[in-house]
């Protein structure tokens, strides 16, 4: 810059460089927040275990269950969760559609409701579906990790991963208890 006018227009460019260069960093990192946003919450979790851990002198057993049992169940639920989350913000008539598709894969698995059609629209329209959806928006999820028994009794129950031996039967993935 060789005179005053030139200063001034370089101190404007600076300054409104510097103001779009920090724009674009803060959004740059807000949108890389959002993508690994349960990445990092699944951190966070295993920080506060590990400072329970430590604050409570748990036996070294308990922790490897405790540890393996968070690495293998927690970013399922929490992704659960969020999509239930989700789906509470809906209106009813969203919530139904919404549970109607996703029973209709219930409602094949179970030979009681099997009779019932499933379907995408207005579910006050058709008792039978109306219940399905019931049922379908009933569902919680619950976790329960490896050699740990699990209570049955009285529950519609779909395995979403892993096996599970009920009676001395094996059930996979997908199948309903």
């Amino acid at each position: 810059p060789q005179n005053m006018t030139e200063y001034v227009v370089c101190v404007v460019c600076m300054v409104l460089g510097g103001a779009l260069w920090g724009w674009f960093i803060g959004s740059s990192c807000g949108l890389a927040n959002r993508v690994m946003r349960h990445g990092i919450d699944y951190r966070q979790l295993m920080d506060d275990i590990n400072y329970m851990i430590k604050d409570s002198s748990l036996p070294r057993g308990l922790v490897q269950k405790l540890r393996f049992f968070m690495v293998t169940s927690t970013k399922h639920a929490m992704v659960t969760q969020d999509f239930q989350g989700i789906i509470d913000r809906m209106s009813l008539q969203l919530q139904g559609d919404v549970a109607a598709v996703r029973a209709m894969h219930l409602s094949q698995k179970v030979w009681y409701l099997r009779s019932f059609q499933t379907g995408v629209g207005n579910m006050l329209e058709a008792p039978e579906t109306a219940l399905v959806c019931s049922v379908a928006a009933a569902f919680r999820p619950s976790i329960a990790g490896p050699r740990e028994p699990v209570n049955l009794d009285f529950q519609l129950s779909m395995l979403q991963s892993g096996l599970l031996s009920v009676r001395g039967l094996i059930v996979r993935k997908g199948e309903v208890l």
